[in-house]
């Protein structure tokens, strides 16, 4: 099973977004599928971070020494135990950098829901140059959303890192 699993989030996290998103929703794959446009992105974004996050936890589990499991297991502790108070917090030292990563290139990755939207996006668009002319402001009130939204997710994560003091860097 190891090896199917292993297998799996290799070939997922080798694709492009586009390339996943693309494959699922082909015309014959969606209708026999039924599903829409916007499924098709949810279910591409969460298969490719998916794989990306489950590679970086199991990089950060491995990484812990034996050793500390087998001194935990001297102490008394049950493999629950020894999981929760000596692999994970040992583990997210490891794992946080690049889950913050991660994280953050699935907030860029998220920009593809334009190109599932990309006609009525353009459409809108046109409609609001033709109205009021404002074609530079609309592409910067998108540009800021999208930093404010890049900052908002680092800012949380760097706060969350910070306050459990798993940074190496302290």
């Amino acid at each position: 099973m190891h090896g199917i699993t292993f297998d799996i989030a290799h070939m997922l996290a080798g694709t492009l977004v586009l390339v996943s998103f693309m494959m699922l929703y082909q015309d014959r794959l969606s209708a026999l599928l039924n599903i829409f446009a916007l499924h098709a992105l949810v279910l591409a974004l969460s298969l490719y971070t998916g794989s990306y996050i489950a590679e970086i936890v199991r990089a950060g589990v491995q990484s812990v020494a034996r050793g500390q499991s087998e001194a935990a297991a001297a102490l008394g502790l049950n493999e629950a135990q020894t999981r929760k108070w000596v692999i994970v917090p040992q583990a997210m030292r490891i794992i946080m950098p690049p889950l913050i990563s991660q994280y953050l290139a699935l907030t860029k990755n998220s920009s593809l829901a334009a190109f599932v939207g990309f006609a009525d996006l353009m459409q809108v668009s046109g409609t609001i140059l033709n109205q009021t002319g404002a074609a530079v402001q609309v592409i910067g009130l998108a540009m800021a959303i999208y930093l404010v939204l890049s900052l908002a997710t680092l800012l949380v994560l760097r706060l969350y890192e910070r306050r459990f003091s798993w940074s190496a860097a302290r």
